[in-house]
């Protein structure tokens, strides 16, 4: 009457373990081709946002000094506080230079104001301007330059 009961062991097979691992591998794969992606896009970011704010502070010294360029050829005083990630900055020298110095290639953090200059179409490079025309121009990541002009 009494039957042999086979006990059933308790707990996962080794298939079922190299499954949930290799989903978990997965999906840290994407996790850590995900990460730097962001991080390049937040820095980016952070360059366009800090280029805007020069050529605001460009814009109002120039409307504070009558749209004379020649007052507001150097650096307007920006914070140094106030800038993310655009910490180098060079004088400007582009009166009617046939090329502005653009930051060098890999140099992510510095950016370069031109006067009497305006972007081209695709604001990748600059063209000779109008009198009270400026540029500022940086590069973001993977070395695409970028241009504001005050048109």
């Amino acid at each position: 009457m009494y039957r042999n009961i086979k006990k059933k062991s308790e707990g996962f097979t080794i298939i079922e373990v190299i499954i949930v691992l290799a989903i978990a591998a997965l999906i840290m794969l994407i996790v850590f081709l995900a990460i730097p992606a962001l991080q390049r896009n937040s820095r980016n970011n952070g360059r366009n946002s800090d280029a805007a704010r020069i050529s605001a502070a460009i814009t109002e010294c120039l409307a504070n000094r009558n749209n004379v360029v020649t007052s507001c050829d150097q650096w307007v005083k920006i914070q140094p506080g106030q800038m993310n990630q655009l910490t180098s900055m060079a004088p400007s020298t582009a009166y009617n230079n046939p090329t502005l110095d653009i930051p060098e290639v890999g140099n992510f953090d510095s950016v370069t104001v031109g006067f009497q200059r305006v972007c081209n179409a695709d604001r990748s490079d600059d063209l000779p301007g109008t009198a009270r025309s400026f540029v500022v121009m940086w590069l973001n990541e993977p070395l695409v330059r970028r241009c504001i002009d005050s048109q």
